[in-house]
């Protein structure tokens, strides 16, 4: 079985505190090399990279920065990714005379970082890499996707979702419990509720991932879990167990280090935080007592509407 490698662009931050690191993003391709990132005077960007086949590949985007808020009857913003380098949209060979006007990234963090750059209007254009679609629960392979490493491209200004992050355990079996909440420009970031015959609206719809370093998986970087935040508050939260048994099997999430990762509304970077495990909770621990009672004020302040998150 595959692990998940350790991404060398991410600080490890201590645990029991707030993260909000910079880091939706838009897939253009899987398990690229030689990448380049360029932009243009007039705000374009040129992707360039090789595919696993020796493809040179040559990807025009535009059309779309930022994100926008949740709304049950709207689109979220979508950049335009013309594959063939301008032939399809512009009519002509757009990649052949572009004029790179690409300035130094002075940003904020990102992680996961393939390129970076500042283009002539001020926004940032910036590619991440990492696996999204690692099978969860430590579980293998089932589609030729799991273990690729997706090219992410985002366009954006000012400020990115913030992601908070608390660690505590949760009652009465103790299991570590990571719980949280994402936010855009102060408004919460969720999808929307099934509709009719089952459907659901995707397009505002973002997910969190979990995953568990050294844990009952094995050595290294696992992926534990996958869920979407809670509508309409923003909210998550993530149980890490021993040897739990559910519904998609064993689950032995419980390890030495945890991280989030979410995926930042429209196309804005993907945001991460990560932190140590908390040590086993000590009942006569007088701290251990105090963070509990403490992060408890902190979930009934989130109004998370799942129940499997309030339980105590």
């Amino acid at each position: 079985m595959r692990r998940v490698p350790v991404a060398s662009a991410l600080v490890i931050l201590v645990a029991l505190s707030l993260a909000t690191a910079a880091s939706a993003s838009q897939l253009v391709t899987r398990d690229a090399s030689d990448v380049r990132l360029r932009v243009n005077a007039a705000g374009d960007a040129l992707v360039t990279f090789t595919k696993p086949t020796g493809k040179r590949v040559r990807v025009l985007a535009s059309g779309a920065i930022n994100a926008l808020h949740p709304n049950a009857n709207g689109r979220q913003v979508r950049l335009r990714l013309d594959y063939s380098g301008g032939w399809k949209t512009r009519g002509k060979a757009v990649w052949k005379r572009f004029g790179d006007q690409c300035r130094a990234y002075d940003g904020p963090q990102i992680a996961f970082l393939v390129a970076a750059c500042k283009a002539p209007d001020g926004s940032y254009w910036v590619l991440q890499g990492w696996q999204r679609s690692l099978p969860y629960h430590g579980g293998p392979a089932s589609n030729r996707f799991h273990y690729t490493t997706e090219l992410r491209l985002s366009h954006f200004t000012g400020e990115l979702a913030r992601l908070e992050v608390w660690h505590d355990w949760m009652h009465p079996s103790r299991f570590p419990e990571l719980f949280g909440r994402r936010t855009y420009r102060g408004v919460a970031v969720h999808g929307f509720p099934k509709k009719r015959f089952g459907k659901t609206d995707q397009a505002f719809a973002r997910r969190v991932y979990a995953d568990t370093f050294n844990s009952g998986y094995g050595p290294g970087w696992w992926r534990a879990d996958s869920l979407r935040v809670h509508y309409p508050t923003g909210t998550f939260c993530v149980l890490l167990a021993k040897n739990l048994t559910d519904r998609w099997g064993t689950n032995r999430g419980w390890g030495e280090r945890y991280r989030i990762v979410v995926e930042g509304p429209g196309v804005t970077p993907d945001v991460v935080w990560a932190g140590n495990a908390l040590p086993t909770f000590r009942p006569s621990n007088a701290d251990h007592v105090e963070h509990e009672r403490a992060m408890e004020e902190i979930r009934t302040s989130l109004n998370d509407p799942d129940r499997r998150c309030n339980f105590a």
